[in-house]
């Protein structure tokens, strides 16, 4: 079973919703990512979203635009996403999409 089906199914059992949220890898700062991520793990969310910061997200409304943006004048890329999902993962088990 995933951590995301495993999460999903205790707040079902519980008869909660389940609460997630979305942070821009890089933002504010490189170095605050991992702190963050942490918080939000500390703070209870049920799953954590960790977006890869992209020129061109239209998709997106303007703060995650801004964000990337921010986060791209930092230099920040796919490698950097991946290596912040890596080190979250050694420390918590929350789902990470």
């Amino acid at each position: 079973m995933s951590r995301l089906n495993g999460t999903f199914e205790r707040v079902r059992a519980r008869h909660e919703k389940a609460m997630g949220l979305f942070l821009t890898d890089g933002f504010p700062t490189p170095d605050a990512t991992i702190p963050i991520l942490k918080a939000l793990d500390r703070g209870g969310v049920d799953f954590i979203e960790l977006g890869m910061p992209f020129s061109d997200p239209l998709a997106e409304g303007r703060p995650i635009q801004e964000a990337s943006a921010q986060a791209l004048s930092h230099g920040v890329g796919m490698a950097d996403t991946f290596q912040s999902a890596e080190a979250f993962r050694r420390q918590s088990d929350t789902p990470l999409l």
